[in-house]
């Protein structure tokens, strides 16, 4: 794989002014505490349901079954893997109990839609749209297991809790499931429909780094970084994590691409979504919102350097 570091840093730095457009409207009251609440609420349950169908009815040739079941379980391998390394860094830096689920969310699960998509098209260049295919494949248990297993962490319920079914049929994870049959069975679908699901989708990504430009606009810059644990979060998950990945994953995974982005998705910064379900869900928005800042910030260096060193 060819890698043009350039072009990676340019991407990164891109949505990083993005956030900052977010805590300037923030700062100048042009977004209030309100707006950025239903904002969030949008963005969880309206726009990124555009962006996981479109993805899916907007993907170019057809998958095999047992090809598509493959990168699944590689992705539930994965998220189970960080879930355990997430589980074992909250109890090792004896982080307080209720930032624990906090503290092993943002472990867990990767800005994979976010940054994860683009950075994974301009990796494969000529092959980018079938791995495109496949990223958005390999999100799907990403999104089943971030509105399931993330809401219980960061809701602070503890193993035994009965998750209500209401939680787990929400609007991404019924959109996650439709664009698993799309890709299956390929439908008819007119082009209007996917024309609007598709300019949908394009607004969760500026949408989602307003949101976090806007939540850090309420946050004082020490708390940014003055917290000793989310520098070793971050060390953990832009560069322990993908290292992991890499080379525990190549003795199962036979196919050279499929190696490759699992790996790619490993090295993503904290997600997104983190600080929009802290909100929602009631987990600890204020450190969610600092770890997406400085897990964002950092890969600016750490995407670049962990696919030149191991995928270059």
């Amino acid at each position: 794989m060819i890698i043009d570091l350039s072009k990676l840093i340019d991407l990164m730095a891109t949505l990083m002014i993005l956030m900052a457009v977010g805590f300037g409207l923030y700062k100048g009251k042009i977004i209030d505490e309100s707006f950025r609440t239903k904002l969030s609420w949008i963005l969880i349950n309206v726009t990124q349901c555009g962006l996981i169908l479109s993805s899916a009815l907007t993907a170019k040739g057809t998958l095999a079954l047992g090809l598509m079941g493959e990168i699944v379980l590689l992705s539930f391998a994965m998220h189970g893997l960080l879930f355990l390394l997430g589980w074992g860094f909250a109890r090792a830096s004896r982080a307080p109990l209720a930032d624990r689920g906090t503290y092993n969310y943002m472990q867990m699960f990767g800005n994979l839609a976010f940054i994860g998509f683009p950075v994974i098209k301009l990796l494969f260049g000529d092959f980018g749209d079938t791995a495109l295919v496949y990223a958005a494949i390999f999100n799907l248990p990403f999104n089943a297991l971030a509105f399931s297993v993330g809401v219980l962490l960061l809701s602070g319920r503890d193993s035994e809790a009965k998750l209500e079914l209401k939680v787990i049929l929400n609007p991404p994870f019924i959109a996650s499931l439709l664009a698993a049959a799309i890709m299956l069975f390929k439908p008819a679908v007119p082009a209007l429909l996917t024309n609007a699901l598709t300019m949908l989708g394009d607004i969760h990504i500026p949408g989602g780094m307003l949101a976090i430009g806007a939540s850090l606009a309420c946050i004082p810059v020490r708390q940014v970084f003055g917290q000793w644990r989310l520098y070793a979060l971050a060390v953990l998950r832009l560069l322990v994590t993908p290292v992991i990945v890499y080379f525990l994953f190549r003795f199962f995974i036979s196919n050279p691409v499929l190696l490759e982005l699992t790996t790619v998705m490993a090295s993503m910064p904290v997600a997104v979504n983190t600080t929009l379900l802290c909100n929602q869900y009631g987990g600890n928005e204020r450190l969610g919102s600092s770890g997406v800042f400085l897990t964002t910030v950092l890969s600016v260096a750490t995407i670049p350097l962990v696919c030149g060193l191991l995928l270059g």
